[in-house]
């Protein structure tokens, strides 16, 4: 399990979720970006009894969140199921 100081989740055709990634690198912050433009976003699984998060592949324990829902270039289905999930991690 991976404990990321952030996890970013968001759209890569957002600006506003990019210039976070953006930032984030640039300041060398570990952080996760979850991609809601992708079909593997859908590949979320959270046990409510503990605190790790499965994304695909990745399991994680995040420190701090970024969320947001992508209103630009997606599914507004795979959109919204993403962002539900994550808001109620």
């Amino acid at each position: 399990m991976r404990t990321p100081a952030l996890l970013i989740v968001g759209g890569e055709s957002d600006p506003n979720t990019q210039r976070i990634v953006d930032q984030a690198h640039l300041h060398e912050l570990d952080y996760v970006f979850w991609n809601s433009d992708n079909d593997i976003c859908r590949q979320i699984a959270w046990d409510f009894s503990t605190p790790t998060l499965d994304l695909g592949d990745l399991s994680l324990a995040p420190k701090a969140v970024f969320l947001r829902y992508n209103v630009f270039d997606s599914d507004p289905f795979q959109n919204r199921s993403c962002f539900v999930t994550i808001q109620s991690y």
